[in-house]
């Protein structure tokens, strides 16, 4: 009979530590539990931290591309203006050319034949010239 009281108060004893441990165990587990879920929910914040700081990256490319796309499609622009204005300035500065060369002829006095004196090179001055 004292055995058996012996294991009865063992047996309570075991439950009662049994107890404790599933209550430090469920404790645990719900700490873990809960620890889980605030990294999860961080884990969710980050993720959405780099993917918006991911668009704004590319916002911001997008748009340092375009204003760069802008600037060189301005200076092609240019180019071809100055291009256009030197072609144009080639023409007309060849056409000046022409021109200034038409008035200068004209103003030379054309020599007729018969004004032309009839000269005759004697031997002479033919060997000094030669």
């Amino acid at each position: 009979m004292q055995q058996l009281d012996r294991h009865k108060t063992q047996n309570c004893e075991l439950n009662a530590e049994c107890e404790c441990l599933k209550s430090t165990y469920e404790q645990g587990k719900n700490a873990r539990d809960e620890e889980l879920l605030m990294l999860h929910e961080e884990n969710e914040r980050l993720k959405a931290d780099i993917l918006a700081a991911g668009a704004e990256a590319r916002e911001t490319l997008q748009q340092a591309f375009e204003a760069e796309r802008a600037e060189l499609e301005e200076m092609l622009n240019v180019q071809q203006r100055v291009q256009n204005n030197l072609e144009s300035m080639r023409v007309r500065a060849a056409a000046r050319v022409a021109e200034l060369g038409q008035q200068s002829a004209a103003q030379v006095p054309q020599r007729k034949p018969a004004d032309c004196e009839d000269v005759r090179i004697d031997g002479h001055a033919r060997a000094r010239l030669g």
